[in-house]
């Protein structure tokens, strides 16, 4: 490659972009920016790569100096994403519309103003971006997906689940789509078809621990307690730290009556999120339980004194216990 041609430079940047190698990206922009600081491609090839990389305000200066140079559709969409990486969704907002001004029929741009609306709580304006997105590309599937997250969040169950199921239409392997369905269809009292989206949302690679949780506390409703702790274990596998699983597994455990076993659970729900009220409460009643008379009232006054107004609490039958103990 001959050191002196800024192409090449340019065009080494950009493949090692593709490669995920950005700090190598930004410094063939850099060489291609030693021969010519006037090259608005150059700048925002390194803005690209600084943003992968998370230093958003060294990607701002950057896509800037491209903007300075010349005003360009991918600088200002760039612009616009570091701004909504940032939580500045206003700015985002903004650069989005100034990219529209220039390209009016960008899907994307559309469907970025209306996540960014989202986020702010404007959902009929977030709704209309999205329609725009659609009116232009109606096979949209993410366009389709934020469509139904907003009118989830507006109340409109059904008209939500029409929006994930088009999404799904679209790419039966929208595994963020099968995860938004199962949810609603769960929220709507329909577990058997919400845990059937569930299983459709590992099938389609999207497997977080959220997902096993939820899908063991499907399990749970169902009263298939050995199944909603095998579920629980999947989502400990993928994330140990994941608290919202170990505290679910102490509540199945508490269902079968295996108190130890709940115990550990919620003991090692606190050592990752030490501030969860209920969860005291719940290993207050255990250690009662247990004739722990002292480990009881630590957890009790630890109960207290963390208390976050939460009503979350094991519905466990506590009448048994003590004596007007409807409290605990």
């Amino acid at each position: 490659m001959n050191p002196n041609f800024i192409d090449s430079w340019n065009n080494k940047a950009a493949v090692l972009f593709k490669m995920a190698l950005y700090n190598d990206s930004i410094e063939a922009s850099n060489k291609s920016l030693e021969l010519d600081l006037n090259q608005s491609n150059a700048w925002n090839n390194k803005a690209a790569a600084l943003y992968m990389l998370k230093s958003y305000d060294e990607a701002l200066v950057a896509v800037d100096n491209s903007l300075f140079h010349k005003v360009n559709s991918p600088a200002l969409y760039n612009k616009a994403q570091i701004y909504f990486s940032q939580c500045k969704y206003s700015e985002s907002i903004d650069s989005y519309n100034h990219l529209l001004e220039i390209d009016n029929s960008n899907a994307d741009a559309w469907n970025n103003i209306g996540l960014a609306y989202y986020n702010i709580d404007k959902n009929e304006e977030a709704l209309e971006s999205l329609d725009k997105a659609l009116d232009i590309n109606t096979n949209h599937s993410i366009a389709w997906l934020n469509k139904g997250n907003v009118l989830k969040s507006m109340g409109n169950q059904e008209e939500a689940l029409q929006a994930y199921d088009r999404a799904i239409e679209i790419n039966p392997y929208f595994g963020k789509s099968w995860y938004q369905k199962a949810q609603i269809l769960y929220e709507m009292g329909m577990l058997e078809n919400s845990l059937k989206a569930y299983n459709k949302t590992i099938e389609s690679e999207y497997v977080l621990p959220e997902v096993w949780t939820n899908i063991g506390i499907i399990y749970y409703d169902l009263l298939m307690v050995d199944k909603s702790l095998s579920a629980y274990d999947q989502a400990i596998q993928l994330d140990s730290s994941y608290w919202i699983a170990w505290y679910n597994k102490g509540n199945s455990f508490i269902a079968i009556g295996d108190d130890e076993k709940a115990l550990e659970c919620y003991t090692k729900c606190l050592e990752i999120n030490p501030n969860l009220s209920y969860v005291w409460h719940n290993k207050g009643v255990i250690h009662y339980k247990l004739g722990q008379y002292d480990k009881a009232s630590e957890a009790f006054e630890k109960e207290i004194s963390v208390q976050d107004n939460s009503s979350l609490y094991q519905d466990f039958d506590t009448n048994c216990l003590i004596v007007n103990s409807e409290d605990i």
